[in-house]
């Protein structure tokens, strides 16, 4: 689709290795990605293909690896012809800390010399081999990011970029609209489909079982060549590795095909992840509500940064909590908000939850649905608490349904405005 990109020179992908642990019992555990980059082969491609330094990507501190990539990628514009990460939480925490540090970003570019806070000796010596005056870029890049709106930047500082690439279905599809904010009308491509339970597999091959989703009937497993147009599969997958018709949870519908391999779309979870009562609100069901009741807020020019939900059963009846991070497109950090529109935003995510749902509150059963709006970075602030617990910066993932207290509380207390839906759905 955009042409022969083994000649392409260069791709800025934010990637970032997590430090090895160790199970009680002595194994040696790391996430999937940094097995990957530790692979001789995969460096190869990284030194070739990436502006990253490798010995950005192994630097233990997120600030100074953010840092020093995103100095590698702007110091070579004209030659990035992709930006990503593995997730588009990554990415847009990536551009976040260049709306923070862009001016300290373009003081080394003029004057060639790194900051003094970068003391990780790998990421020092990458980037300084690479550094040079260069006062013209310098300020082409003060002129972009000193604008009042940081619309379109990722084509304005990189403009051969041909597209984005980032996992943005499922849960992950909440980031699109930002994400397309930022990128100047370049095209999001989702090129892997990555499962939680850190399984990948490529769709190409064809002798991995699919079961048909159904609700009670016992249907035995189909292979792939036989899955048929519009139709919905929950996929099992059997590995080398020993998992054996192993049910992911992870719903797809077929879109197409592409020769004989079936094309898919992620539709979400099949498990359920928010309960109030007897409700049972899955994944999908969940974004597409959320998504529902964002487009009251399209017309007022409000992106929604991102998203989380808890059940919250202090009180009887207990009720769901939705926490929602919003970005006016225009203008500075501080939001207006309607307390009218909000509270019809709730409304409207009760009315898109299923009937079961509906129900328990006609009932009584359920109280009123919530949103929670917070502060400015409060989704960082979030992420950061994931990190210092073990999880990797380049695979993480907002959870759609918080259980942790702590990360509860971390959030609660970002919060700046509380709506409740203002009637019982339909």
């Amino acid at each position: 689709h955009f042409g022969n990109l083994d000649q392409a020179v260069k791709s800025l992908e934010f990637q970032f290795a997590k430090e090895e642990t160790e199970t009680p019992c002595g194994l040696k555990a790391r996430a999937a990605t940094t097995s990957m980059y530790k692979n001789n082969d995969y460096r190869n491609i990284i030194s070739k293909h990436h502006t990253s330094p490798i010995e950005a990507i192994f630097c233990s501190d997120t600030n100074q690896s953010m840092y020093c990539q995103l100095l590698a990628g702007l110091i070579q514009p004209d030659e990035v012809v992709m930006v990503g990460s593995q997730f588009a939480t990554a990415l847009l925490r990536a551009i976040k800390f260049l709306e923070g540090y862009w001016k300290e970003l373009c003081s080394n570019i003029r004057s060639g010399q790194i900051s003094d806070w970068i003391t990780d000796s790998g990421c020092k010596n990458a980037a300084s081999s690479i550094m040079k005056p260069n006062p013209q870029l310098a300020d082409s890049i003060h002129k972009i990011c000193s604008c009042e709106s940081s619309e379109g930047i990722i084509k304005k500082l990189w403009p051969n970029a041909k597209f984005i690439r980032a996992i943005t279905t499922g849960v992950m599809s909440q980031y699109v609209e930002t994400l397309e904010f930022y990128s100047g009308g370049l095209p999001l491509v989702s090129n892997t489909l990555s499962l939680s339970q850190e399984v990948q597999f490529n769709y190409a091959s064809q002798h991995e079982p699919v079961e048909k989703k159904s609700n009670n009937e016992n249907i035995e497993p189909i292979d792939l060549v036989h899955v048929k147009l519009g139709q919905y599969y929950e996929l099992l997958v059997t590995s080398y590795a020993g998992l054996y018709r192993y049910k992911v949870g992870d719903v797809l519908k077929v879109t197409g095909f592409h020769n004989n391999t079936p094309q898919f779309q992620f539709v979400g979870s099949q498990n359920v992840i928010l309960s109030v009562d007897t409700d049972k609100t899955r994944e999908a069901d969940l974004v597409n509500a959320v998504r529902e009741a964002k487009t009251l807020l399209d017309p007022l020019g409000f992106i929604l940064k991102g998203f989380t939900s808890y059940a919250d059963t202090c009180s009887i009846p207990g009720h769901s909590v939705l926490f929602w991070e919003l970005k006016a497109k225009q203008g500075n950090d501080s939001i207006e908000l309607d307390p009218k529109i909000m509270e019809e935003c709730c409304y409207r995510m009760e009315e898109a939850l299923y009937y079961i749902y509906r129900s328990c509150r006609k009932q009584n059963a359920i109280a009123a649905l919530e949103i929670r709006v917070l502060k400015q970075g409060s989704f960082d602030t979030l992420m950061d608490y994931y990190v210092s617990r073990g999880v990797s910066t380049t695979q993480y993932k907002t959870p759609s349904c918080i259980k942790s207290k702590e990360a509860i509380n971390i959030l609660e207390s970002k919060v700046i405005r509380k709506f409740f839906s203002p009637k019982i759905p339909m």
